[in-house]
């Protein structure tokens, strides 16, 4: 979550030139920039004939866009609050915790 939030957020060449220009996340764009990426590393690894399960010897290494992708981006609680173990749960945190800090 932290190195997305930071991929978006930095500036591009181009931003840099811009005076006015002032860097912007969402908590659903960085999801769905991460969702993204996900759908095109499982792409290439079916183009690849990958195998999608983790070897045997290595039953803890899976890739980790398979686990994001299967990790729910949505959720909520009783009383309305975001799902702390959902996707968006998790760069909420994150960007909460980069805030906090003054890096963003």
């Amino acid at each position: 979550a932290h190195l997305c939030v930071a991929a978006l957020a930095f500036p591009r060449p181009e931003d840099l030139a811009d005076d006015g220009y002032i860097g912007r996340v969402t908590v659903n764009g960085v999801d769905a920039f991460v969702r993204q990426a996900c759908r095109r590393l499982e792409e290439r690894a079916e183009q690849q004939g990958d195998n999608t399960d983790p070897a045997t010897d290595a039953p803890g290494l899976e890739a980790a866009w398979r686990v994001y992708a299967r990790r729910s981006a949505t959720g909520a609680t009783k009383d309305a609050r975001r799902l702390a173990g959902s996707t968006t749960g998790i760069i909420a945190k994150a960007v909460a915790f980069l805030v906090d800090s003054g890096f963003l």
